[in-house]
């Protein structure tokens, strides 16, 4: 089954998915105006189904993250977008650990691509490189005490996605194993502890 008659198939099930439509292999999401992404990698049906249970634009970020995971060349926006997306997560899920408002679905979904950056055919991506830069990056501040993380206040995600209207933009597969699992098991526990050794 192909994603177009997958979307719709969902779409029987999940509410969050009735703003969504493909297009030529676009994932179109139409709110106050239209956000596309090309699926140059992704199956929908590879996807856990809970993804859907999330807020529309959620979905999209997640979904666009996955495709940006392969691709060797990245643009400038391509860069940004991953650079915010893992800075909201990096937040969201530090948060997460003091306070039971943050929704840990929200949490749950976010992790999928940055547990999948660690999927040994995109651990050396360029997409992949900047999550780990990232991740090292925040373990280091909180073992080195500057960070600010327990005084974080989450910010309104307001990617973008600037290839609304533009060409192929390149993606990914969201099937990971068990091995991602464990090795984000891990991370997350590593930091948790670091958290309270440090605080």
């Amino acid at each position: 089954m192909d994603n177009e008659e997958y979307l719709k198939l969902l779409q029987n099930s999940y509410d969050s998915l009735k703003d969504f439509s493909i297009n030529d292999n676009r994932l179109i999401l139409h709110l106050d105006k239209e956000y596309k992404i090309h699926l140059t990698y992704t199956k929908l049906s590879d996807l856990d189904p809970d993804l859907f249970l999330l807020k529309p634009k959620d979905i999209l970020h997640i979904i666009y993250m996955l495709e940006l995971l392969p691709k060797n060349n990245l643009n400038d926006n391509e860069i940004k977008f991953i650079n915010d997306y893992t800075k909201y997560y990096l937040e969201m899920s530090t948060l997460s650990l003091d306070n039971n408002q943050i929704d840990q679905k929200l949490v749950w979904g976010f992790d999928i691509p940055i547990y999948s950056s660690y999927d040994p055919n995109y651990i050396h991506t360029p997409c992949s490189k900047i999550i780990q830069e990232l991740l090292n990056k925040h373990i280091d501040e909180i073992e080195n005490n500057f960070s600010n993380t327990p005084r974080l206040v989450l910010t309104n995600p307001n990617f973008k996605i600037e290839q609304e209207f533009d060409p192929v933009e390149s993606f990914e597969k969201a099937g990971f194993t068990t091995l991602f699992l464990i090795a984000g098991a891990i991370i997350s526990t590593c930091i948790y502890i670091i958290y309270f050794i440090v605080h």
